[in-house]
């Protein structure tokens, strides 16, 4: 088994009817889905049924967060994953469509400088040309009153509403204003996140470890799911993919 990469979005098909009308009548019929009399399982077009998810996701071992100095946070990094000595960021493709974030807590945080709070925020921040020109926030982990989010938990948590009150067991949340639907634009994303304490006295991590992952939709830079056109008129020696 071996990994292969692809240079934009995959789209799944389907065998449809080779009749051209379904190319442009306003009101199609399911029957241009199925074969005629003269057609065969591998005679006819294929025809676009959605665009592949795709999925990253990121470890944070503990020297993560407590090789982080008392008196740096808030604390803004970019997470890397290393391969053959080199670290690589993790980047969400443009025009990528977000549509679930998992935070698992692998190992429950504790604290030094007793904080009343502890939030890491998720940033997307990208290049000219991007949605997100300038570092913005697409989900939060825990909240400025809920330490317990941390320091009680493990297991698996997905993201949750936007707007959704964040708790000790519902740490992830989207906030109210979130544009995670958006179209990152004709530029990659950055994956961004930002380590912030609430009171305290020069807290610091001592323990904690988590993993990231975030599933999205693999789209043209543009934001289309689709191409707009038809690269040709359907033909019969060879499917259609469109």
């Amino acid at each position: 088994m071996a990994f292969r990469t692809f240079l934009g979005p995959i789209l799944n098909g389907t065998v449809k009817n080779i009749n051209p009308i379904v190319d442009t009548s306003a009101t199609p019929s399911p029957t241009y889905l199925t074969l005629n009399a003269v057609q065969t399982s591998t005679y006819g077009g294929y025809r676009n049924t959605g665009a592949s998810d795709a999925y990253q996701f990121i470890s944070l071992p503990a020297t993560t967060f407590t090789n982080i100095a008392a008196a740096s946070f808030p604390y803004t990094f970019y997470p890397t994953y290393t391969v053959g000595g080199v670290a690589y960021p993790i980047v969400i493709p443009a025009g990528s469509y977000i549509d679930n974030i998992n935070l698992d807590l692998t190992t429950a945080f504790t604290f030094s400088g007793s904080p009343t709070g502890f939030t890491i925020g998720l940033n997307l921040i990208g290049g000219v040309g991007s949605a997100y020109t300038t570092a913005t926030a697409i989900a939060t982990i825990g909240a400025s009153a809920a330490l317990t989010a941390f320091t009680s938990n493990t297991g698996r948590f997905v993201c949750g509403n936007s707007g959704s009150t964040i708790s000790a067991t519902n740490p992830l949340a989207y906030p109210t204003t979130s544009t995670i639907l958006a179209n990152t634009g004709v530029t990659d994303t950055l994956l961004q996140l930002v380590l912030t304490f609430n009171g305290g006295t020069t807290p610091a991590i001592t323990a904690g470890a988590l993993t990231l992952g975030i599933d999205y939709c693999m789209r043209s830079y543009d934001g289309t799911w689709y191409p707009q056109t038809p690269p040709g008129a359907p033909q019969t020696s060879f499917p259609q993919t469109y």
